[in-house]
């Protein structure tokens, strides 16, 4: 019994709640996807006008909000502002769900993006503060997985959830599609969850984490060339995912006549075993190799390989005939998808200055989704309109993302390797 006091979870038990926060966040963003196709009957918008709303609505406020949360992160309190941010984007997806037109839905989807750029930079902080160097792998493995889970359960509840309320006579209820419908539902579990998280204190620090903020390991690099080619690798890579992940689920409806809940119930069984095991393990090599040589310079080339291996893969998963040859790529790619995920803010979080880790982690999510993010759904929504096909579209800017970020991880592993 707690008397009314806030509860101290295990390390592992509190990196395993901000993983339950990141599904949710995940979900949230990746549930439009799935409900392009009944958005585009019920409100008549254009491919290009869907990538935007999915795209840069989303990744401008991001990008815009991030740094400036990050700093409040790095100066008061981690915990406040992922509280403040997950109950303001939950507000903002059930806001969504009354939208009627781009405008309104543009804007609705803004708010989600400025919400959900709390979460990640004061998560990293938070979960390097509490982990040590050669667990962090692993840590950010678990907290990614939430990543995995949660575009798995945007695909399966938003399917399901849409179905039912679509099954009802009356195509509206209560004057309400059944997409909005979804995006409703989906605002609760963050607001139950907002206000449980305010409730927890955070567990002891690391060891290292009482080093003073200005003595970095002897192979941080004192020039921003490495970080500047991983950031723009990171962006890249992005490009190529966030591309595949919107429209994707809109290709199998139009080229192989599948129901959104038929779509939804196999991407979540393949995102979430891809994923999973992605994630694990990376997490499992990333710490295997830091213990092995005690600095994270290379993790870049693992970066490099995972994007090249992609390339086939990935890239040209929507030009197969058939939709059971395109599952068949569907788990490699998403298993590849995870190693930059897990990676790259093991080793921001690693090169950062105790001070400043939500701030560098900021840096690296806006490079993550101001590039991808805003670019790639747009991208395949215009190339789409232009007249060469849904599907040569997600090839065509998948396939180019995944080229440069391979090349771009290659250069940063050798910066870093060289210094």
């Amino acid at each position: 019994m707690n008397n009314g006091r806030a509860e101290r979870p295990t390390r592992w038990a509190f990196i395993l709640f901000l993983a339950a926060i990141n599904m949710l966040a995940f979900m949230d963003r990746q549930v439009f996807a799935l409900m392009i196709p009944a958005i585009q009957a019920d409100i008549a918008l254009s491919d290009f006008h869907l990538g935007l709303i999915g795209g840069l609505a989303f990744a401008l406020v991001f990008s815009l909000f991030s740094f400036p949360l990050a700093w409040l992160a790095d100066r008061f309190s981690r915990k406040g502002v992922i509280v403040g941010g997950l109950l303001f984007w939950s507000l903002m997806m059930a806001i969504s769900g009354l939208a009627r037109g781009f405008a309104t839905l543009f804007a609705a989807r803004m708010g989600v993006g400025a919400g959900e750029a709390a979460l990640t930079p004061a998560a990293h902080s938070l979960i390097r503060s509490v982990t040590k160097p050669n667990d962090l792998s692993r840590a950010m493995a678990l907290f990614g997985a939430g990543s995995a889970i949660g575009l798995g359960l945007a695909y399966l509840l938003g399917g399901q959830i849409y179905t039912l309320f679509a099954g009802f006579g009356d195509p509206d209820v209560l004057g309400l599609a059944p997409w909005q419908w979804v995006f409703i539902s989906f605002a609760f579990p963050g607001l139950v969850l907002g206000v449980w998280l305010s409730r927890l204190k955070s567990p002891p620090k690391s060891v290292d984490e009482t080093t003073p903020a200005n003595q970095l390991p002897a192979w941080h690099p004192t020039g921003n060339g490495p970080l500047i080619l991983l950031f723009a690798g990171i962006g890249c890579f992005s490009t190529a995912i966030h591309a595949f992940n919107t429209w994707l689920p809109a290709h199998f409806i139009r080229a192989f006549d599948w129901s959104i809940g038929d779509v939804g119930t196999t991407f979540s069984i393949i995102v979430v075993i891809g994923g999973l095991a992605g994630m694990f393990g990376t997490g499992w090599i990333g710490d295997r190799h830091f213990a092995k040589k005690g600095a994270p310079e290379a993790l870049p080339i693992f970066m490099a390989i995972a994007a090249l291996f992609a390339i086939p893969v990935l890239g040209l998963a929507a030009l197969w005939p058939q939709a059971w040859m395109t599952i068949v790529v569907l788990f490699p790619a998403v298993t590849l998808t995870a190693v930059p995920a897990v990676l790259g803010p093991t080793l921001v979080q690693v090169i950062a200055p105790l001070d400043q880790r939500a701030r560098y982690s900021a840096i690296y999510l806006i490079s993550y989704t101001l590039i991808g993010s805003a670019f790639g759904p747009a991208l395949v929504g215009l190339v789409s309109d232009s007249g060469i096909g849904l599907a040569n579209a997600i090839s065509v800017v998948a396939s180019t993302g995944l080229v440069f970020a391979a090349g771009l991880f290659w250069l940063a592993a050798r910066k870093f390797t060289s210094r």
